[in-house]
């Protein structure tokens, strides 16, 4: 699959692309995409890849916040690049 994402990551996480899961998800996540709201847009999936190169990351935090609205997901990309 090829996942539009900065080279540097796209090396150690092509091979998770690959697999079956994640194709699996990507045609879920296609679906969910067409049917409703979903923040952010579906080319800003990885932007936060795109934004740092793999050898500058220092720490990676994950976490899941619903975004009901535009204001509240906009307010936490805001936030995200802070802790960036």
């Amino acid at each position: 699959m090829n996942v539009q994402i900065e080279e540097s990551w796209k090396t150690h996480l092509q091979p998770e692309f690959e697999k079956d899961y994640f194709r699996t998800l990507t045609e879920f996540v296609k679906s969910e995409y067409s049917q409703y709201q979903i923040f952010p847009p579906g080319k800003l999936i990885f932007n936060a890849f795109n934004l740092c190169p793999f050898d500058k990351v220092k720490v990676v935090i994950i976490g899941q916040a619903r975004h009901t609205d535009f204001v509240s997901q906009s307010m936490t990309e805001f936030l995200s690049l802070l802790l960036w």
